[in-house]
């Protein structure tokens, strides 16, 4: 196989098959994820202000029960990543919304 050589610290490469199995899941997926999202569901990177991102995609994942949708956190942005329907999306965002709330 030929090798590139790499110009940034910063570079990832991925080596996978698009059809994961249950037993090849990242790590941070298979804890944080629901159900998975339907056929053309979008994706959103949501930059959380205030909350933990594993934290709230815990509690995401719990209140999502019935919603197709998938929910990964990424703690090295603070961000999580939403897959679903466009219909379940906007609910899913307002729900973020209204969690990712200063505490006093």
């Amino acid at each position: 196989m030929p090798t590139t050589p790499c110009r940034s610290l910063f570079t990832i490469l991925l080596l996978a098959s698009c059809a994961a199995s249950p037993e090849t899941k990242a790590p941070s997926e298979s804890r944080s994820a629901s159900s998975h999202a339907p056929e053309g569901a979008s994706f959103e990177v949501v930059p959380l202000r205030y909350a933990a991102a594993q934290e709230l995609a815990n509690v995401l994942t719990r209140s999502l029960d019935g919603i197709a949708a998938r929910v990964v956190a990424d703690p090295r942005t603070n961000s999580v990543i939403v897959q679903a329907a466009p219909e379940d999306m906007t609910k899913i965002l307002e729900l973020i919304a209204r969690l990712d709330v200063e505490q006093k």
